[in-house]
């Protein structure tokens, strides 16, 4: 039977229909964890659907960072089993060295048979763990070796024929809390089944087959179409863009200097990310996987260009990520770690891309976001009175970091670059009924952007502390030293900090790596990074300029000094000022 044509209204409704599947998948492992943590309170969990040839086909609402790179972690997995894959099974691999993005990330994949016994598809499936047996109790940060990192495993089998394997199910539910209740969960409603297995070709005879595969060809041609398209109207170009990550334990005293050189070719449609030229691994877990820093680079590349561009395995064709083996921003060469690669130098990775899109041409890149670690989104523990037991748990009290773009000004709750804006914030109610805590204060703080024709997002100030018992607040802050940096003219966003104040009121400064134990009466106050500008402040429509002052983002003095535009008594755009300042 031929592959039926699919016209523009069948290919967007079919689009919709699969990327409903891989929704359907994450509201199972949103439901999953018995306790609420990381997983299920900040969402830092991913489904997606990639072809029988293991491209990306749709990834619904998942973290970009986990997700466009799992092509390499789903093609290791009859590698590392030694053997093709059945039908109705299921396998899990937690290995950084193989397509993961760090051990944390507990990854269940799924493939889907045709009538002709031929994989389909692929269902990927990802959550972070927050106990996964790590050997000692040393932050993910500072753990130097692969070893250190808790336990890994290389993409076992844990169900055959929808049954679970004693040994392996038993082994990868044993890693952590959080895991224990997913596998529990696998033989009711993992993907597939309902998710997959009820709706895959398989089970709608040969000319849904079919149709499917006619929507695959289509879905991923028609993206890379588009990316071809967009990249065909750039200018020809090389250009380099420079992010730096404060230092901590374990890096250069200048901290990491991460350089991407983009090289635009509109005559071949084709654009290359360059990440080879940077510093070796590290002793500590801040070095990236080959999946992250691959994702990381295809994520600086969307973020530039034009945002209907579908993001998948078709428009990502279009894009060559040059990586070397050893690098930090690379290819990890064993034994390491790799703890952290989702976050820290992957957005330094995303960051730097950007960067080096914005000199490329107006309307093209973004400034950098800002840095997303510090007191707002430390680790909490303590012995809690009201329960009688030991409490920890991580907090997510909200990054701000949105960089401004040609397109809008920064998004406000956009928490880092490699999660696209899709984490959760945590409201101040649940984490105070979760933990013996009190959030005294949370607010924006005016003035505080990178300041452009479109502006960063506002700085974020969080205060909280214990309730009746002391409170350790462990966390580990970039941005305290690197601010986000404007692009085409657009100012720089401040740094990050973090302050201990003491019952009296006195208050004294934190370092970037800090574990602090608060008393009662006392509290921690983080000050988080806000997004760089895009474009000078003084071309931003003096209309736009009024609104922020009267909404609160900016004074009427930094409207004046800064973006050059005069207000009003009654705030409305004073013309003749502002031309005369402008002038």
């Amino acid at each position: 039977m031929s592959a039926p044509e699919l016209d523009g209204a069948r290919l967007a409704v079919l689009a919709a229909r699969v990327e409903g599947i891989a929704t359907m998948m994450g509201n199972t492992i949103e439901s999953a964890p018995a306790a609420p943590g990381v997983l299920n309170r900040a969402r830092d969990f991913s489904c997606c659907i990639l072809t029988g040839s293991c491209e990306l086909l749709v990834m619904a609402e998942s973290l970009p960072v986990h997700v466009m790179g799992a092509d390499l972690l789903v093609r290791s997995i009859p590698q590392l089993q030694g053997r093709a894959c059945a039908p109705a099974t299921r396998s899990c691999t937690t290995r950084p060295y193989h397509g993961n993005s760090h051990a944390a990330d507990h990854v269940i994949v799924v493939p889907v048979f045709d009538e002709a016994e031929r994989i389909r598809y692929w269902m990927y499936c990802k959550a972070h763990q927050a106990d996964i047996n790590a050997p000692s109790r040393r932050r993910t940060k500072d753990r130097a070796r692969r070893h250190e990192e808790g336990a890994i495993f290389p993409g076992v089998r844990i169900q055959r024929d929808r049954q679970d394997i004693r040994g392996t199910s038993c082994a990868c539910a044993g890693s952590g809390s959080a895991a224990r209740a997913v596998v529990r969960r696998l033989p009711r409603d993992a993907p597939g089944r309902p998710a997959a297995s009820a709706r895959s070709p398989r089970s709608r005879g040969r000319s849904a087959g079919t149709r499917s595969k006619a929507f695959d060809e289509a879905w991923l041609s028609y993206s890379e179409r588009r990316m071809r398209a967009v990249i065909a109207g750039l200018p020809e170009s090389e250009t380099t863009g420079v992010s730096i990550h404060d230092p901590i334990p374990g890096t250069p005293p200048e901290g990491i200097r991460i350089q991407s050189t983009v090289r635009v070719r509109p005559g071949e449609q084709r654009i290359e990310v360059d990440l080879r030229d940077n510093p070796d691994n590290l002793p500590c877990g801040l070095n990236m996987t080959e999946s992250t820093s691959r994702a990381a680079a295809l994520i600086g590349v969307f973020d530039s260009l034009d945002p209907s561009i579908p993001k998948n395995g078709g428009s990502a064709r279009c894009v060559d990520v040059l990586l070397r083996e050893g690098c930090v921003a690379g290819i990890p060469r064993h034994p390491a770690s790799c703890s952290v690669a989702t976050t820290n130098v992957s957005d330094r990775i995303i960051n730097a891309t950007v960067q080096a899109f914005a000199q490329v041409a107006h309307g093209v890149g973004m400034a950098e976001f800002g840095s997303m670690f510090g007191a707002n989104l430390a680790v909490a523990s303590g012995f809690d009175s009201r329960l009688g037991r030991a409490h920890i748990n991580q907090v997510f009290f909200g990054a701000t970091a949105g960089a401004a773009s040609p397109y809008t000004d920064g998004w406000l709750t956009y928490l880092h670059p490699g999660n696209g804006g899709l984490c959760h914030v945590d409201s101040v109610e649940v984490a105070e009924h979760y933990q013996p805590l009190v959030v005294w204060d949370r607010h924006l703080l005016p003035d505080s952007e990178g300041a452009g024709w479109r502006r960063g997002a506002s700085s974020l100030e969080v205060s909280y502390g214990p309730v009746d018992d002391d409170l350790t607040v462990a966390f580990v802050c970039d941005g305290q030293v690197n601010v986000p940096k404007g692009v085409r003219g657009g100012g720089n966003g401040r740094a990050a900090g973090n302050l201990l104040e003491r019952t009296d009121g006195a208050r004294e400064e934190l370092p970037a790596v800090s574990v602090v134990t608060l008393a009662p009466g006392e509290r921690v106050i983080a000050i988080t990074q806000p997004g760089g500008g895009y474009g000078p402040p003084a071309e931003r429509e003096p209309e736009r300029v009024a609104e922020d002052v009267r909404e609160g983002w900016i004074t009427a003095e930094r409207g004046r000094e800064v973006y050059r535009v005069a207000l009003a008594a009654t705030g409305e755009v004073d013309a003749a000022a502002t031309a005369a300042l402008r002038r």
